[in-house]
């Protein structure tokens, strides 16, 4: 099991990093934990994976402003409770007191940041995941602790469907239903009990064994370390691929801002020409 200090530690610094630092600093405390000697936390520092710019954003909106999330419990609580009594009014009003709050805390998210005028795409999904925070428990606590990895959103039905916790869940190792017992050991040929008693003779030697323990040592550290670096490796590639993917849907978004502003700059010239037109037979 991991040491629960270091991967809170680890996991308390890097979801209050910009994702851009993330993934560096992730396989820095990977290798920290391991030269420690505490291998497991090591790999599942290496296993954390980096939020998305919208979790992110609530992440520090959170850490930040701890009564936002307070705030969104409350009304939770109140919208659950309305429901409940099927009280139409409350529900009205609690309706439009969801929209002001909701408004609000995206505006005070963008604000941490100083980012007056964010992309639409990326303000529709804070303000999604903060709506889905109200309609979700599950995600109401996970966004409680500032560890979300992306966004959420909330259809009306059931939960809202992603994963957001930071740490991934601990499987532990089963063997599947209805596999077979190990088979017996088959008795040793000649060969491999003359190989055995070479083995014994050179287990009598002190020395010998000695060596080949640390020969097996040595090579168990390195493994050790090539597995921290593979996994880190694996998470980066794996974050790359993600940020690609956004960064394709940016690019999509701001395509089609572009067929739009270039269909209002050709309506604006028609508008001009006919101005002129018009100008024109109305005389000197």
């Amino acid at each position: 099991m991991p040491s629960e200090d270091a991967l809170s530690a680890a996991i308390e610094q890097l979801y209050s990093l910009d994702p851009q630092e993330f993934t560096q600093r992730r396989g820095a405390l990977a290798r920290r934990a391991r030269h420690d000697g505490d291998a497991a936390a090591a790999r599942a520092i290496a296993g954390l994976r980096r939020p998305t710019t919208a979790a992110w954003i609530i992440n520090r909106l959170v850490r930040s402003e701890p009564g936002v999330a307070a705030g969104l419990g409350e009304l939770a609580g109140q919208l659950r409770d309305a429901q409940h009594s099927l009280d139409g009014p409350l529900l009205r009003q609690l309706t439009l007191k969801r929209r002001d709050l909701i408004d609000a805390a995206t505006r005070q998210a963008f604000d941490l940041g100083q980012q007056v005028e964010p992309p639409a795409s990326l303000r529709h999904e804070v303000a999604s995941t903060l709506e889905a925070a109200l309609a979700d428990p599950d995600v109401a606590a996970q966004l409680h602790t500032g560890t979300l990895l992306r966004s959420a959103q909330w259809s009306g039905f059931g939960e809202s469907g992603p994963t957001l916790a930071a740490v991934p869940e601990q499987q532990a190792a089963r063997r599947p239903a209805g596999t077979s017992k190990p088979a017996k050991r088959a008795a040793p040929t000649p060969s491999v009990g003359k190989s055995a008693a070479k083995k014994g003779a050179v287990s009598a030697n002190p020395t010998a064994e000695h060596r080949r323990r640390e020969r097996v040592s040595q090579a168990e550290a390195v493994l050790a370390d090539a597995s921290v670096e593979l996994q880190s490796a694996v998470a980066a590639e794996r974050d790359q691929n993600e940020r690609v993917a956004v960064l394709i849907e940016q690019l999509s978004d701001a395509r089609r801002n572009l067929d739009e502003v270039r269909l209002h700059t050709r309506q604006a010239r028609v508008r001009h020409r006919q101005a002129e037109r018009g100008l024109d037979r109305a005389g000197p």
